[in-house]
């Protein structure tokens, strides 16, 4: 992720998108059609967006960073899609990998791959699946289960910060 902040893209408007994508955890279909409206809040309490899943089909509230509110720049009229000249075609899918690899990603990066890294840094920073599976907008905590490799990892790590501990026979 820091590699791909710090590396210029041809295209800022994907880039803003899919790193909102990584902070946020949105499907495609909902950050291309965010619009002004459904970002709401303040500096002082915080921001979220309130909106309905295209997938889903139905409402969330989900809090966002203020990096995450940086990446939206300058707020424009309410109905006005944020990241308007974003559009999903080949030529975007292109130019997202053009710019993983200028940033030294060996991985076939997609707007999806977002999704889950946003979920990967979520269990990594010991947020619990259940609550992971709410931020990213799941029906059910289930679907989110294709991550317990990740918290089967975690408790790997947890365990191996143990050191060889002296102890003695009484």
């Amino acid at each position: 992720m820091k590699r791909l902040v710090e590396t210029k893209c041809d295209q800022p408007v994907l880039k803003d998108a899919f790193l909102f994508c990584m902070l946020t955890g949105l499907r495609w279909s909902d950050i291309a059609h965010l619009t002004w409206e459904e970002v709401k809040g303040n500096n002082v309490d915080g921001w979220y967006l309130h909106f309905k899943q295209r997938k889903t089909k139905r409402y969330h509230v989900l809090p966002i960073t203020p990096q995450a509110k940086e990446l939206l720049r300058e707020r424009l009229e309410s109905t006005r899609v944020i990241f308007n000249h974003l559009k999903y075609s080949s030529k975007t899918s292109i130019e997202l990998c053009r710019w993983a690899i200028a940033a030294g990603v060996a991985k076939r990066i997609t707007f999806h791959s977002a999704r889950h890294t946003h979920a990967t840094l979520l269990l990594s920073h010991g947020v619990d699946i259940y609550t992971v599976s709410k931020l990213l907008g799941h029906k059910h905590v289930v679907s989110a289960e294709r991550y317990a490799h990740l918290i089967d990892r975690m408790k790997v790590d947890a365990i191996s910060k143990l050191k060889d501990l002296k102890i003695s026979e009484s």
